[in-house]
């Protein structure tokens, strides 16, 4: 199996969309009066994005439902894995698309190794901790930065903005396992999040 572990950035659960829209579907399924009949009903559910149940992708056919059914639609019929695939592709990015242009995202400018900058997660306020970044993280849009008082964070962009007042200059780190520096050459943006995230 060809696995590629990668964590998201702390603090950024966003990164890790999938982990978690999992997690919201099975917590929903359990409240249900009847979770077996619920979990049926999502196995037989065509997604909007591939086109086909959960249950025709992992066994080949159509299950039995309490909802009436010809034998001949119960026959094994795989679906066609290149069709699935890049349907899955096209109404992914369609998605993307229209949630950009309603929210007005917009990509923000890279950061560079000893850059000043300050920080503010999601329930803070203001930005009041000031640090400096130490590298960057393959994972895309995420950095490894150190504070003055010499603590070290790993953060995503979004919750990091550019100082251009000096700092003291702090020697870089060397980065954690989970987290390799890119390249001159390479940018985050072009590297591609696969596997399963740590939630």
């Amino acid at each position: 199996m060809d696995f590629k572990y990668q964590t998201s950035s702390p603090h950024h659960p966003q990164g890790n969309g999938h982990a978690e829209r999992a997690v919201q579907t099975a917590k929903r399924i359990l409240k249900q009066e009847d979770p077996l009949l619920a979990l049926m009903c999502h196995r037989s559910t065509p997604c909007t994005t591939t086109g086909v149940s959960p249950a025709e992708l992992l066994m080949g056919r159509k299950i039995r439902t309490t909802l009436p059914i010809l034998e001949k639609n119960l026959q094994p019929k795989w679906p066609n894995r290149k069709a699935v695939m890049q349907k899955d592709a096209v109404e992914k990015a369609k998605q993307a698309f229209y949630y950009n242009r309603h929210h007005r995202a917009r990509l923000l400018p890279p950061l560079q190794p000893g850059g000043a900058v300050v920080t503010k997660l999601d329930q803070e306020k203001t930005w009041v901790t000031p640090a400096v970044v130490s590298t960057e993280c393959v994972t895309p849009r995420s950095y490894l930065i150190r504070t003055p008082q010499g603590a070290v964070f790993r953060r995503n962009r979004r919750h990091l903005r550019q100082e251009y007042s000096p700092l003291p200059a702090t020697a870089s780190l060397p980065p954690p396992a989970e987290c390799t520096a890119v390249g001159p050459s390479q940018s985050a943006a072009s590297v591609r999040l696969k596997g399963t995230d740590e939630l």
